[in-house]
């Protein structure tokens, strides 16, 4: 959650100063406005403009999304 310290306008709505703020990215990638057919899985979705982690180095969760992959993508049988 954030916090702003001034008032934002967004898309016509103001969001207050001291008023906690939820970002939902999930939320985000199923945006009609962006999708056509938003709640469709579709993998050949062509332009794609999804706002999930990427390998950009911006993405905080970068490092920790590359270690679960290959935590779920190595044979980790119990012998």
């Amino acid at each position: 959650m954030r916090t702003p310290t001034k008032d934002i306008q967004m898309h016509g709505q103001t969001i207050p100063a001291g008023k906690l703020v939820l970002s939902m990215i999930g939320s985000g990638n199923r945006d009609p406005k962006q999708f056509r057919d938003p709640n469709r899985f579709d993998i050949t979705r062509n332009p794609n403009p999804h706002i999930a982690s990427d390998m950009d180095s911006r993405m905080p969760g970068r490092s920790l999304s590359r270690m679960e992959a290959r935590i779920a993508l190595t044979d980790c049988s119990i012998a």
